[in-house]
């Protein structure tokens, strides 16, 4: 299988044992997450989960590669804010979706929105 980017909200939906999870698990060898969405998903392990870091650092284990979010990334994530402003896509949306154009590799998210973006990427949703 070829390599596959997680969108935070797909990675959670499995971690929370949601619609989906079934879609997400065994994409999990095969995939690539930026490190901004790192960030979205630790957030939300410590805040509404209370997990400790030792905990966090080995639920992302999981993830087969963490992507640098990069100048390159930057700019194109920066950009995508006005091409989808009727979308209020946030920070973490238009970095995967960057880092998902970057390296043309399909994308599987949760965030049903995605649904009304115009693009030429493969975006599977996972609900």
């Amino acid at each position: 299988m070829n390599k596959v980017i997680l969108d935070t909200s797909a990675f959670l939906a499995l971690l929370n044992n949601e619609i989906g999870k079934d879609i997400v698990e065994p994409l999990l060898p095969h995939s690539i997450m930026s490190s901004v969405n790192i960030a979205e998903v630790v957030s939300e392990l410590h805040s509404k989960l209370s997990l400790p870091t030792h905990q966090i650092q080995k639920i992302l284990y999981l993830i087969s590669e963490i992507y640098p979010f990069n100048k390159e990334l930057a700019i194109a994530s920066g950009l995508l804010k006005q091409s989808y402003s009727h979308l209020d896509l946030s920070l973490g949306d238009r970095a995967c979706l960057a880092l998902a154009s970057h390296l043309n590799l399909p994308v599987y998210t949760a965030d049903t929105t995605w649904s009304q973006l115009d693009t030429d990427l493969a975006i599977t949703q996972i609900r």
